[in-house]
């Protein structure tokens, strides 16, 4: 059962939360300064040196949970009504991590210096929004195999 679509899309999530957590969130360059969001750490230079490192292990964790989630989910297909219960946290754990990275980059980052400039996002955030989507559609078709089955129990009938 692990050849379905579904089981395929839950398998993509971890991997695209590995590369969350590996790739550049987003980043922000004004004159001698630059400050840089990852899943660890938001770090705010100034001509090379290094001016002020704060740790943002929330967003790390996080991603690890989606991570977990998806691969529990993975292994509950005989128990359709769990997955989707595991799927929708999962969705909720996305949604949260989401929104956190937003926050991070947009208020804690823009504040370290130039306000009026904003930041780039990079391709880790981004990917996030693929791992929602990718949590979105294997719940799709879990539900689509639930339908079939109870369609099916009823025609036996």
């Amino acid at each position: 059962m692990l050849q379905r679509p579904q089981s395929l899309l839950l398998a993509l999530i971890p991997l695209i939360m590995a590369c969350y957590m590996l790739l550049p969130l987003w980043s922000k360059t004004a004159g001698p300064d630059a400050a840089s969001l990852s899943a660890y750490e938001l770090v705010h230079t100034r001509q090379g040196a290094e001016v002020s490192n704060q740790p943002v292990y929330y967003l790390a964790g996080l991603a690890l949970l989606a991570s977990v989630l998806a691969l529990v989910s993975i292994f509950q297909y005989g128990h359709r009504g769990r997955q989707m219960l595991f799927n929708l946290i999962n969705s909720l754990v996305m949604v949260a991590l989401l929104g956190l990275t937003v926050y991070t980059s947009l208020v804690q980052g823009n504040g370290l210096f130039s306000p009026e400039v904003q930041g780039t996002y990079g391709l880790g955030f981004y990917l996030l929004a693929v791992a929602l989507l990718s949590n979105v559609a294997a719940n799709r078709f879990i539900r689509m195999d639930e339908r079939r089955v109870r369609d099916a129990f009823e025609r036996f009938r």
